[in-house]
């Protein structure tokens, strides 16, 4: 609720790139699992590693898909998720006037490179051991299955909408980003102390009106969040941190292998920063006791759910998004919560405005999907006082990732766009650039003498 506000000092904002609901967590609520008639998830007894539901089948080509336990790893290609896609996804409208839901592999197969198989990657779920991180937060704290991806579109609308409360995106474009007045803007406006930590390229990045503030000292690596968590004052340690993955569209990783969870990567890269990030943050017990830390998905990455998306009308769209992967974690939470209020990205935003807002909505556009029904993550928050114990996380099995070299010719819209603000950091600031991203400027250096 809005009145335990009072006892957070510090939001923190995970939001990977590209998984659904029931691909990750559909899992915790089949027969006999531990949240059996709790979760809107899915259900049933897997047969041959197959579930059989005439609610779940997605027909195409004359044969009949249903979802299917899929163990972690790369997949065959990359998964439509374009506005055309998530269109062709939601399916028929039925008298109800709900979807189906019953287009993925539709959608899926009629994307260029598609990898027809008996078990299309589309409708494939994981199994608790194969995001054994995220298992661990959503049993260990609060678990939003009815959070929706905003837009019924791609990534760069969905992402706008968490960090601006629009999108003048109707999808996903090989371009850097128009202007937007951003979540930054309004926190600089009320002297709302806020951080960046990425593992790679900023989405930020994408924005080339914020080029001097990325190369500034408020875009920090990942890798200086435990030091900071642990060593910094209070009064200088941010109110909000967003906290960024490597992201698999961008051109080159420093360092290390891209880990955004959008496919065709596996998890577990995603799960080792998931773990990375949690441990960074819970490293302080102190300051960790008055955090809240949101972990969510950009969109669902061309991958089944189940839940028709609800009636919110936002422009030229007339629902939200698919829904996404959701989980509020907080000593402020009780452990094995279910939420089941409606909730998209603009809920962060919500919160925000209760936190710091002086009784203001954040903006007319957030106030309006309000009035449509989306809730704030503060209603996420169910106990009085924090939890006194600490969970302690599994370690996730380590698997091989795939790593960029500078001979990475961009194909996407995604890529394209990624490759495109790299090229402006380094001649926005090339000096800030060479000591913050020196295998990035490296291989700019060497693109450019090719």
């Amino acid at each position: 609720m809005a009145d335990k506000l009072e006892d957070i000092d510090t939001i923190v904002v995970l939001m990977m790139q590209s998984r659904s609901f029931d691909h990750v967590l559909g899992h915790l609520s089949l027969d006999g699992g531990p949240y059996e008639g709790r979760l809107e998830g899915l259900v049933g007894t897997p047969i041959d590693g197959r579930l059989s539901d005439p609610r779940y089948e997605n027909t195409c080509e004359g044969r009949v898909h249903q979802p299917f336990e899929m163990r972690d790893g790369a997949m065959p290609g990359e998964l439509p998720d374009d506005r055309h896609s998530v269109r062709t996804s939601l399916g028929r409208r039925m008298p109800s006037g709900a979807r189906a839901m019953d287009g993925f592999v539709r959608a899926y197969l009629q994307a260029e490179g598609a990898h027809r198989s008996s078990r299309p990657s589309p409708m494939g779920f994981l199994r608790a051991t194969d995001a054994p991180v995220t298992n661990f937060l959503a049993k260990s704290y609060a678990v939003c299955d009815r959070w929706f991806s905003p837009l019924p579109t791609g990534v760069a609308p969905n992402r706008l909408m968490a960090t601006c409360g629009y999108s003048l995106l109707l999808d996903t474009t090989p371009r850097l980003l128009p202007l937007h007045d951003t979540v930054f803007d309004w926190m600089k406006q009320r002297g709302v102390r806020y951080r960046v930590y990425h593992d790679g390229l900023s989405f930020f990045t994408l924005c080339p009106w914020m080029l001097g503030e990325v190369a500034s000292d408020r875009f920090r690596s990942a890798e200086r969040l435990g030091e900071d968590v642990r060593a910094e004052a209070d009064e200088t340690f941010p109110q909000v941190i967003y906290i960024e993955p490597s992201y698999f569209d961008a051109p080159f990783h420093l360092g290390r292998p891209p880990n955004d969870n959008r496919p065709p990567l596996p998890m577990a890269p995603g799960e080792r920063f998931l773990l990375q990030v949690y441990e960074a943050l819970t490293s302080n017990p102190e300051r960790f006791a008055r955090t809240l830390f949101i972990v969510t998905y950009a969109s669902h990455g061309g991958f089944y759910d189940h839940v028709s998306p609800p009636a919110i009308r936002d422009g030229a769209f007339e629902t939200t998004g698919v829904r996404v992967p959701a989980i509020v974690v907080s000593p402020l939470v009780e452990r094995g919560t279910v939420h089941g209020g409606l909730l998209d990205h603009t809920s962060i935003l919500q919160l925000f405005a209760e936190k710091f807002g002086h009784g203001e909505a954040y903006s007319e556009h957030v106030a309006r999907r309000a009035e449509q029904g989306i809730g704030s993550v503060s209603s996420v928050l169910n106990r009085g006082a924090a939890r006194a114990s600490l969970p302690v996380p599994p370690s996730p099995r380590a698997r091989p990732g795939r790593k960029r070299t500078r001979s990475f010719t961009p194909r996407t819209c995604g890529e394209r766009a990624f490759d495109l603000a790299a090229r402006a950091l380094c001649d926005h600031a090339p000096s800030r650039v060479a000591s913050a991203y020196p295998e990035l400027w490296q291989a700019m250096w060497h693109a450019a003498l090719q």
